[in-house]
């Protein structure tokens, strides 16, 4: 351990330009800062690391002040941030204020997603193409924002019927399939967009700015899509749309496909979903789609079906025969 034990100051500024150093996302960084914070408003600023205790720690974690996901988050965060003081000298080896604490169960709400007989309304309800062609790019290959946005003319392939993909997220390149409805909105979109500036260089955005007036600029990208989003689920009439955009059309995307290659009798249906959505494993594409998508494959296998009794008319009921 180091002769002097850095404020809670330093220390977090150590810690977040070595978690930087290793390539953590902004908002990585900006989490971890949060937490550490938080922290600082219960202990101070001033005060050395290793006189961090439980106490300062269970008044940002605890149940009856903040949410059980935000203070799993927090123990979360603080956990890594007292594993690395412990790994440069900052405290002992055995110092850990979170050692009695725990990570609390967090209920599990289903995610809100548009019915099936809306999703028609909600493409073809569109306001301008470029919505429109959010919407069926959004639905149909189940992408996130910040893929969405990134987008690029040269990446849509319509003779391969394939669109490619950077997903941020994992650092893969995706040459993605289309489906018809997709094949069909893209021929649209490029057509129309043709008209409006001539012809398209590859690296336009496919959604592209505009300059306020409508005109637009393909070298920027769609501001907003998520506003965008909302306002289009507002038009099918979704009356709270707080929190709400392109996960929402992710998740409804991945479910109505899950549910039709279930119906099908597609075996990796699950499998094919999981990696449409570019997920690492089974597990965590079945908590992105919510627990009740087993309920949902139970309710339609079973509702109005007989279990233990038969059609037979030749079957004497006990009571009958007696």
């Amino acid at each position: 351990m180091r002769d002097m034990t850095p404020t809670l100051l330093e220390a977090k500024r150590d810690y977040l330009n070595w978690r930087r150093s290793l390539g953590y996302k902004p908002k990585t960084i900006e989490n971890d800062s949060l937490t550490i914070t938080r922290l600082a408003e219960v202990a101070g600023w001033n005060r050395p690391v290793s006189e961090i205790d439980g106490g300062h720690v269970m008044q940002i974690i605890d149940a009856r002040i903040v949410s059980p996901r935000t203070a799993n988050l927090r123990r979360t965060n603080l956990s890594m941030f007292f594993k690395y003081c412990r790994s440069v000298g900052f405290v002992l080896p055995d110092f850990d204020p979170l050692v009695n604490t725990r990570k609390r169960p967090v209920p599990q709400q289903e995610r809100k997603r548009v019915a099936k007989n809306a999703l028609e309304d909600l493409v073809e309800g569109s306001e301008s193409e470029r919505e429109r062609i959010l919407l069926s790019v959004g639905l149909n290959l189940c992408l996130r924002v910040s893929e969405l946005s990134d987008l690029r003319v040269q990446d849509v392939d319509l003779a391969a019927r394939r669109v490619q993909v950077r997903v941020f997220k994992t650092g893969v390149i995706d040459s993605m399939p289309m489906t018809k409805e997709l094949e069909d909105d893209l021929r649209r979109y490029m057509t129309w967009y043709t008209l409006q500036i001539g012809e398209l260089k590859g690296d336009y955005y496919l959604m592209p700015s505009n300059y306020g007036s409508g005109r637009l600029n393909p070298t920027k990208p769609m501001r907003r899509p998520a506003d965008v989003i909302k306002k289009s689920l507002q038009r099918i009439g979704w009356t709270d749309v707080r929190g709400e955009g392109g996960h929402t059309l992710r998740r409804t995307g991945a479910r109505w496909l899950l549910m039709r290659l279930e119906d099908q009798g597609e075996e990796r249906a699950m499998r094919v979903v999981q990696h449409l959505l570019h997920h690492k494993n089974l597990s965590q594409t079945e908590h992105y789609l919510g627990i009740t998508v087993d309920r949902e494959h139970r309710d339609r296998v079973l509702t109005g079906t007989r279990w233990y009794t038969s059609d037979d008319d030749n079957i004497i009921h006990l009571k009958e025969a007696q």
